[in-house]
């Protein structure tokens, strides 16, 4: 019973999360859309390869992200935290961990953001890259803003 209400309670904590942010107000930091060629985790969630659109929302500390999957029309909302500087800023981008031979969303830039927004390991990720020998890193660089333009 007990757990039955855990579980009823987390799905409501993630449909605030999903009112939230729809009806967040048009302060979104950025959007990038993008095709991600793999399946990859992020957060606790595993998303299949396809076509999917970032938006930030947020400006300082934490911040929710929404990842929506066009290609199933599905989305969920993310915790993230800030993180590098407006010096590492540069072009908006993915950045994945590989952990055990599976991508793991890490960061995401968006274009104009001062900082990106970092998503935290769960407790298994953490496990495994303390195990590992060096963490493999892939970007995914997305066109900047300019870039569209020509």
């Amino acid at each position: 019973m007990t757990n039955r209400m855990f579980h009823a309670a987390g799905w409501l904590a993630a449909g605030c999360l999903m009112v939230v942010m729809t009806a967040a107000p048009a302060v979104a930091q950025g959007r990038v859309t993008v095709n991600v060629p793999f399946s990859f985790t992020a957060g606790t969630e595993s998303l299949p390869a396809g076509q999917y659109v970032f938006e930030r929302n947020g400006v300082t500390g934490t911040s929710l992200m929404k990842v929506y999957n066009v290609d199933r029309n599905e989305a969920i909302a993310l915790a993230t935290l800030p993180t590098g500087n407006r010096a590492s800023s540069g072009n908006p981008r993915l950045l994945f961990e590989v952990l055990e031979g599976h991508y793991r969303l890490a960061e995401v830039w968006t274009a104009g953001a001062e900082t990106g927004a970092r998503l935290a390991r769960t407790r298994e990720q953490a496990l495994i890259a303390k195990r590992a020998e060096k963490i493999e890193t892939f970007a995914l660089a997305l066109p900047s803003v300019a870039a569209r333009g020509r």
